[in-house]
């Protein structure tokens, strides 16, 4: 199995290089592949440990997202480029058929206990579930090329027929219109569930718990315990918030640290999280010293201290972006700030 990474458009990504190197450092069993489109990176990743591919948008590609109605100019292309990953790991698999790979987004911390052999007995596509309408590839596995191929196909198909489709509601249709072909990633232990009105979804998320006896975190529990994206609150880092509606409330859990590993307790049951969804893009959470400050916030965390944190290299590129603007007025002031920021929902998404 191949751990893939995949990073389209030139925006900045520091934390994606400082995730590859935390991955070196503690998985360096694993084969990491970096997926780019832009050469603007190069320097960058010169001393990382990973084997580089570069991925062309095929002119079917740019046909088929051109008919998206998403602001073009939203991040760097962040609505296409969330969307064409999956094209461009596509397109990776079919240079190496016989593998199978697990796609990790960029901000997602892997901790100690992630249980990389279990993937492999795997036998159908797999990936995470938010909430009702919207799945999440914070995770996202193929065991087979023609998986991949099927799964194009798919998402091809949701695209054609929704001007407005986004990575994560079209990984919610495909999972519900096909539950023979796709596996949901646990994220609830089947021994919490008390709330009768969620019980069919929580019952869907804990169905293969006790194949990895443990569960993952899509978005919410790193939202939740480590902060939302900066560049959303002029550089504010804010806790303690629930995004996006998460059919797995973070807010009900007790959190304890053990050998850097975070554990969840809920209805008196104590269960391993895999992974944190780290949204504040901390480069910190995945440095050398990465353990002060997990443990800073999973201790914080049981009477909601430190609600906020103020990021300043954050705040510093947003003001950089202000004032790049052309013909500054108070005007396009406010359609730089619109452009960083948009609307709420852009919190989960990013």
């Amino acid at each position: 199995m191949n751990t893939v990474f995949v990073h389209l458009g030139d925006a900045r990504v520091d934390h994606l290089w400082s995730n590859i190197n935390y991955l070196n450092r503690t998985a360096p069993q694993e084969n990491i592949s970096l997926i780019l489109n832009n050469k603007i990176h190069l320097k960058k990743i010169s001393k990382l440990k990973c084997d580089v591919h570069f991925y062309e948008s095929s002119e079917a590609a740019n046909n088929l997202f051109s008919k998206l109605e998403h602001e073009i100019e939203f991040r760097n292309g962040f609505w296409r480029h969330s969307t064409e990953r999956f094209f461009a790991l596509h397109h990776w698999h079919q240079l190496n058929p016989n593998d199978s790979f697990l796609h990790i987004e960029s901000d997602n911390l892997l901790l100690p206990n992630f249980p990389w052999k279990k993937f492999e007995s795997l036998k159908s596509l797999a990936w995470l579930r938010h909430n009702d309408e919207h799945d999440c590839a914070a995770l996202f596995y193929s065991p087979t090329i023609e998986e991949t191929n099927w799964f194009i196909e798919q998402i091809t198909n949701c695209i054609e027929l929704d001007k407005s489709m986004t990575d994560m509601k079209a990984l919610s249709i495909i999972a519900k219109q096909n539950p023979g072909k796709v596996q949901m990633l646990p994220t609830c232990d089947e021994r919490w569930i008390h709330n009768k009105s969620n019980l069919n979804l929580e019952m869907d998320l804990s169905k293969d718990f006790k194949i990895f006896e443990g569960v993952f975190d899509p978005a919410a529990t790193g939202v939740w315990l480590t902060g939302g994206d900066p560049r959303n609150s002029f550089g504010w880092i804010k806790r303690y918030k629930n995004h996006f509606n998460p059919i797995i409330d973070p807010s009900t859990f007790d959190y304890a640290l053990r050998d850097m590993n975070v554990y969840l307790t809920k209805n008196k049951v104590t269960t391993q999280l895999f992974n944190l969804h780290i949204h504040s893009k901390q480069r910190i959470l995945f440095s050398k010293f990465n353990n002060i400050f997990l443990k800073l916030y999973v201790y914080s965390a049981h009477k909601l201290r430190i609600p906020r944190i103020f990021n300043f290299i954050s705040a510093y590129y947003i003001f950089l972006n202000l004032i790049s603007l052309k013909n500054l007025n108070i005007s396009n002031i406010y359609k730089g700030i619109r452009a960083l920021i948009k609307t709420r929902k852009t919190e989960l998404f990013n």
